[in-house]
């Protein structure tokens, strides 16, 4: 692949019926500035809308990317979005997850200053704001 169009990061996005949290989770993505990205949306089986909001971002974004499938749970998801990855390095994102404007960039630059194998990072529940860092450093 041409390092230079090389895409950064793919970002896995599993999916069952979660309609009520999938809009925040893939416009929290859009905003991660400075990064060639592919955003992986894994429908599985869903019965909610949840399928017609992932169309919907598929149709407008050339970079976000639809696989609709049987339901099968989600290591099945992530496996299969990761069969259809294209970037240098992968994130897993849960739908009902949103993340900070700079989170990705972060994680890649710790990667590449660090030259790590896996990045674990900590997150902040909603709405009581309680931050939970990894387990390990």
């Amino acid at each position: 692949m041409d390092t230079l169009n090389q895409i950064d990061i793919s970002i896995i996005i599993p999916i069952y019926n979660v309609e009520k949290y999938l809009t925040v989770c893939i416009d929290s993505l859009k905003n991660q500035g400075g990064l060639r990205m592919e955003i992986i949306l894994v429908n599985d089986g869903s019965t909610d809308l949840s399928l017609s909001i992932c169309e919907e971002y598929a149709n407008k974004y050339e970079n976000i990317i639809l696989i609709n499938k049987v339901n099968g749970g989600l290591s099945s998801s992530r496996n299969v979005g990761m069969n259809k990855a294209t970037g240098k390095y992968i994130s897993f994102i849960d739908p009902d997850d949103s993340i900070d404007s700079n989170y990705l960039i972060k994680l890649v630059n710790t990667i590449e200053k660090n030259n790590c194998d896996v990045v674990v990072s900590g997150y902040i529940t909603k709405p009581n704001n309680i931050q939970i860092e990894p387990g390990y450093k």
